[in-house]
């Protein structure tokens, strides 16, 4: 597809380029997720996406500067923009999810079908 087809790189960030990248140019980095603080009238990256491991809810003790921006923006969501459920109420979110995952994985090793295992793993 012609370049102009894709998608801006702030609404495509991948996690795993910046740490394979950002040592070499730490300029374009820095423009990126945070331009206002360059005189530059955008909202920086938007998509970001966690694709590697750890995860930043998984493991909190790595924290580089995509990792900040993540929480920075979980605890305005959670505080603000998340219904009034704090984070508090993100941490329950967060072990709900763990175990829906956990009961999914379980009914995929009992042989069943992903579309099947996803519906009763999100019942409740």
């Amino acid at each position: 597809m012609p370049i102009t087809s894709r998608l801006p790189f702030r609404m495509n960030a991948q996690r795993t380029l910046h740490w394979l990248t950002y040592s070499k140019r730490p300029g374009y980095w820095d423009v990126v997720a945070n331009p206002s603080k360059f005189g530059i009238a955008d909202d920086g990256i938007v998509i970001l996406h966690l694709s590697s491991t750890p995860k930043p809810w998984d493991d909190t003790s790595r924290k580089g500067d995509l990792e900040l921006i993540w929480w920075e923006s979980f605890v305005e969501a959670s505080l603000v923009g998340g219904g009034g459920e704090g984070v508090e109420g993100g941490e329950k979110k967060k072990a709900e999810g763990r175990e829906v995952q956990i009961k999914y994985k379980q009914l995929r090793k009992e042989g069943m079908s992903v579309k099947d295992a996803m519906r009763l793993a999100n019942e409740r």
